[in-house]
């Protein structure tokens, strides 16, 4: 995730140059053409975040729940191949974007989902949401077995060699607990949650968010990745 997270802030650079330097108080009309060619790392990095923050829950709940197949599972391919399908799923997203694209003015628009058609952005919206309400849930199980277990206290071993042993492991498990927790209340609350308040605004009352507050999804990778 670190990896993406570095990936997506040299990437949007660009995007970000570009606006402030083009950016003026009372009017903003940024050229679609530009937008078109440093705008496509947002929809490719947003659906592999959500994508690698549901791997990032599905492994802790594996552990907690599920240990002995947690055990045989190999974690490093694993790892490489669900960042495999999260970038194809993204950049299934950058395409259907491009598709989308309108090349014409927006003007007082800093966002990229001002410039796609609205089919575009109602899926965007909607998948987005989809896959935010899934990280919720798997969050809401790791943080509720993770609090169990930190209330429970078990038999250590038998011998001081024992006992050493199985603390040494209990610490282990701890700390890649709080690893886990750690990155997914950041995104639950940089990305997550915010992102599928956008969606249920947009869809339920059609205010876009976009128009409005800009490049939030920007705003919300990059806080989300420094966290």
């Amino acid at each position: 995730m670190a990896v993406t997270d570095i990936l997506f802030a040299v990437m949007i650079m660009p995007q970000i140059s570009y606006m402030i330097y083009n950016w003026d108080t009372n009017f903003v009309d940024y050229d679609p053409y530009v937008i078109a060619a440093i705008g496509w790392p947002l929809p490719l990095f947003l659906k592999a975040s959500v994508g690698l923050n549901a791997g990032a829950a599905t492994e802790r709940i594996l552990a907690l729940y599920f240990p002995i197949i947690y055990r045989k599972v190999d974690h490093v391919q694993c790892s490489n191949i669900l960042m495999i399908i999260c970038m194809f799923i993204g950049a299934i997203d950058v395409v259907m974007s491009t598709y989308a694209f309108r090349f014409e003015p927006r003007i007082n628009c800093s966002s990229l989902g001002c410039f796609v058609n609205d089919i575009f952005r109602t899926y965007w919206g909607t998948s987005n949401m989809a896959c935010g309400l899934v990280v919720i849930v798997m969050s809401l199980f790791v943080f509720f077995k993770v609090q169990k277990l930190s209330r429970e206290s078990g038999w250590m071993g038998a011998t001081l060699a024992e006992r050493k042993k199985n603390m040494a492991a209990s610490q282990k498990f701890t700390q890649a607990n709080r690893t886990t927790c750690g990155i997914l209340l950041s995104s639950l609350f940089c990305m997550t949650i915010p992102s599928l308040l956008v969606s249920l605004v947009e869809t339920i009352t059609g205010f876009s968010i976009f128009e409005k507050f800009g490049a939030f999804y920007v705003a919300s990778l990059l806080t989300s990745g420094e966290f």
